[in-house]
């Protein structure tokens, strides 16, 4: 006990000589203490902010892909399932000219109705197919009214996939598609995307989706054990169903591919035909036309042969008949004689 006693005495004393470096530790723990209680709030306020965000804007669960293309068949098979709602949607990356000196690597998106739905900042949403909304990180509400143009630089499929050279800002908004700074790679110039542009589907012509977004119907909080759980549960079934669909779908290009190689085989055949029958009926005229030019040729020639013929013929009557001038000519000198 008295042990005790004099190490408590021994602690205040050394508090009281050193007073300054206590309140410091003090201080020290205090701080620490309030940094990592801020830390565990800041932590559940941030998921709370977070998942009241993806509910407003509807972010998807789960995000098909497929090297083929997707089509209105494939999404109503997902719409069709338990309590999943599925929308088609297009995304490709391009460079766009803002001006003749200014070209930025986009990635292009279709606005879709239900999932993944746009937080708009500035201006308004797109009312025709030939307007577009951009990236609010990357760009300001002075660029609302520019002209984005598809640069010379794309390549002629990237021509191809868009309806329209030439877009309208007429919005700037926020896509729960990117919750971070990053907004991706590209295997365009540069390698990385710069910003993202949101676009009606009708401004896209390509008569296929590129992807599918699943938006599950549940209460489960982001980052939670339940959603944890609730993806899990349909990711097997999701997965087996863009399987069913990609087979189908190659299925049916394999069909497609075929049939074309099928018109193209008989149009081949009836072009063949046509050109075997053409060229048998040329060959006969043309064989009775060498036949009537041989007969030609040959009475030409039997023809010379009888003007030769006459000529030597009347020659010798020539001849005969100068003879004969002579002799009736002499005979007549010798009368007259």
């Amino acid at each position: 006990m008295a042990q005790k006693l004099a190490w408590r005495k021994n602690n205040i004393r050394e508090i009281k000589h050193t007073w300054e470096r206590f309140l410091a530790i003090i201080a020290i723990i205090a701080l620490g203490t309030g940094f990592y209680s801020g830390l565990k709030i800041t932590k559940s306020a941030m998921v709370v902010s977070m998942d009241s965000y993806i509910r407003k804007q509807n972010m998807y669960d789960f995000r098909l892909l497929s090297t083929l293309g997707l089509t209105k068949e494939d999404v109503q098979h997902f719409s069709d399932m338990d309590n999943i709602t599925a929308e088609g949607a297009i995304s490709v990356d391009f460079i766009a000219a803002f001006d003749e000196d200014t070209e930025y690597v986009l990635k292009a998106h279709s606005i879709t109705s239900s999932i993944n739905k746009l937080y708009l900042r500035h201006g308004r949403l797109p009312e025709t197919a030939n307007e577009c909304v951009l990236d609010n990180r990357m760009f300001s509400e002075d660029i609302i009214g520019s002209i984005i143009k598809l640069a010379s630089s794309n390549d002629e499929d990237t021509q191809d996939t868009f309806a329209y050279d030439e877009y309208k800002v007429v919005g700037i908004v926020n896509s729960v598609n990117y919750l971070n700074y990053d907004r991706g790679t590209t295997k365009l110039s540069g390698g990385s995307v710069h910003a993202f542009v949101y676009i009606p589907i009708e401004g896209f012509s390509m008569d296929y989706f590129t992807e599918i977004l699943i938006d599950l119907e549940n209460d489960s909080k982001a980052y939670s054990e339940d959603y944890d759980k609730l993806i899990s549960d349909n990711k097997n079934i999701i997965e087996t169903g863009l399987k069913e669909r990609a087979d189908l779908r190659h299925k049916e290009i394999v069909d497609e591919a075929k049939e074309k190689l099928a018109d193209a085989q008989k149009k081949y055949d009836e072009g063949l035909q046509e050109y075997l029958t053409a060229k048998a009926d040329a060959d006969k005229e043309l064989a009775k036309a060498e036949a009537d030019l041989e007969d030609a040729r040959q009475k030409l020639i039997d023809s010379e042969a009888e003007l030769k013929d006459g000529e030597r013929k009347l020659a010798e009557a020539e001849e005969e008949y100068n003879k004969s001038l002579k002799e009736y000519e002499d005979a007549l000198k010798k009368y007259e004689k």
